[in-house]
């Protein structure tokens, strides 16, 4: 969060250079994280335990329902990739 702006510039710096010879879907992991958890009826309940319990104590509750073939197959399945 501290280095958020110099990330999102030095992102737009590579994309602008990058896309002059190559095609590039931007994702916005986060938005689809929270796609999951509201389609699955979980996002409410998910905000809940982290008042409950914290962030690194939910991390570890999400292990599983959040892991990288699953956000993955999620985006094959909804994220039109050619249109991006």
């Amino acid at each position: 969060a501290q280095n958020e702006l110099q990330v999102r510039e030095h992102l737009k710096y590579l994309l602008r250079n990058l896309e002059k010879d190559h095609k590039f879907a931007h994702l916005n992991i986060f938005q689809i994280i929270v796609d999951m958890l509201t389609e699955r009826g979980l996002f409410d309940r998910v905000c809940q335990q982290e008042v409950k319990v914290g962030t690194e104590a939910l991390k570890k509750q999400l292990v599983g329902l959040l892991n990288q073939k699953k956000i993955a197959d999620y985006i094959a399945k909804k994220v039109d990739l050619q249109n991006q």
